[in-house]
């Protein structure tokens, strides 16, 4: 499996055209990815997928999103979007402001202890 987070920027995932790494591991990366008919900024999680499991990996996101398509729930990212592309599955979420979640705990930690 190839390594996801030595993708090129500007690789596209479907409409979504990767704008850059915010975080990498293994098979998995997670993009700022710009949605090229809307214009919309998501988060982009990409995931290397072997061939022979291509449909078990989509048939297995499909359920997961469906299951969570309808949640509105706070401190629960939204899926706006999910799909394949080669073998690559990718999903689209909203992107969330102020840093990744170490960077919360780091800043609540902080407070704490002041």
């Amino acid at each position: 499996m190839s390594d996801q987070s030595n993708a090129p920027i500007g690789r596209t995932f479907g409409p979504y055209s990767c704008l850059r790494v915010l975080g990498a591991s293994g098979n998995n990366a997670v993009y700022t990815a710009l949605h090229q008919g809307t214009g919309r900024l998501v988060a982009l999680r990409a995931l290397t997928v072997n061939q022979a499991n291509r449909d078990e990996a989509l048939e297995a996101c499909q359920s997961e999103v469906a299951r969570f398509a309808g949640y509105a729930i706070p401190n629960v990212v939204q899926i706006e979007d999910y799909g394949i592309e080669g073998s690559t599955l990718y999903i689209a979420m909203r992107v969330m402001k102020g840093g990744s979640l170490q960077d919360r705990l780091k800043v609540m930690r902080r407070k704490m202890e002041a």
